[in-house]
């Protein structure tokens, strides 16, 4: 995984026989953020033992998936943020606890600690990006590139007019790729401000151009208050785009990526 416009970041490619725990447990500090890229693919023996890390209203929660496969995505993607997390926290996964914000953004609250970290996960199509940093508002998305989604259309009827001309002003290649671009830097926008539907992609802009850095340009009107933000695209698998939004500045980003095997998380 790479992010555009980062020269600092580090990448950590740790591969199953190759995972050492103490390349995880590490001090994280103010302006720091870690993402983590983890497959949400397990082998069936694996999944009772990560529904054990889950509580009780988690599991419930995952039975009520129609679908198979969502549901043990649900519980993997679960299971690992709860693993990451404890790791930070010194605490089991099993312990901790979790609330959820006016328009359901999840947040400890029994971390044990004064450590006070902020998360936010997104998941799409068999791979969960997590995205950790200390007290400022965090979000992460990630998206399948689907080829049969009119993203004029929907950028039209969802987008700020300047965003929907930008991207139907690119060359015919490169439309497709820009739309998920935008789409992905506003969905982590409003997941970091915790606001679900309840702040329309249309209420605050983005500009994200081929070879500029994107960045988040007016919210409900406010230049000034866009300013405060940073936000970033995150380069990973072919086929998916993603993105990243901060309330502040990032100092230095590390990604955890390749992650095939979370044993020895499961161990504590």
């Amino acid at each position: 995984m790479n992010i555009k416009g980062y020269p600092r970041m580090t990448n950590t490619y740790m591969l199953a026989g190759d995972y050492q725990p103490q390349e995880i447990i590490q001090s994280i500090e103010k302006g720091d953020v870690h993402v983590w890229q983890v497959s949400l693919d397990r082998p069936v023996i694996a999944f009772e033992k990560l529904k054990g890390s889950l509580s009780l209203d988690e599991q419930q929660r995952a039975e009520r998936f129609v679908f198979e496969k969502d549901r043990d995505h649900f519980i993997v993607a679960r299971s690992n943020l709860r693993h990451i997390l404890s790791r930070y926290l010194d605490i089991s996964a099993g312990e901790l606890e979790f609330a959820y914000g006016e328009h359901g953004k999840p947040f400890l609250i029994n971390k044990k600690n004064d450590l006070p970290i902020q998360f936010n996960l997104s998941h799409s199509d068999g791979i969960a990006l997590y995205a950790i940093t200390l007290n400022s508002a965090i979000g992460i998305d990630i998206e399948v590139i689907n080829k049969k989604v009119d993203y004029l259309a929907i950028a039209q009827r969802f987008f700020t007019e300047k965003e929907a001309k930008a991207i139907a002003s690119l060359p015919k290649h490169l439309q497709k790729k820009y739309f998920y671009c935008y789409w992905t830097l506003k969905e982590a926008f409003v997941k970091a401000m915790g606001s679900g539907l309840f702040l329309s992609l249309d209420q605050f802009e983005v500009s994200c151009l081929p070879g500029e850095l994107p960045v988040l340009t007016k919210v409900q009107g406010s230049e000034k208050t866009a300013r405060d933000w940073t936000i970033c695209l995150l380069e990973i698998k072919e086929g998916y785009v993603a993105a990243l939004a901060v309330l502040g500045k990032i100092n230095f980003l590390k990604i955890y990526d390749g992650v095939t095997s979370f044993d020895s998380l499961l161990k504590r």
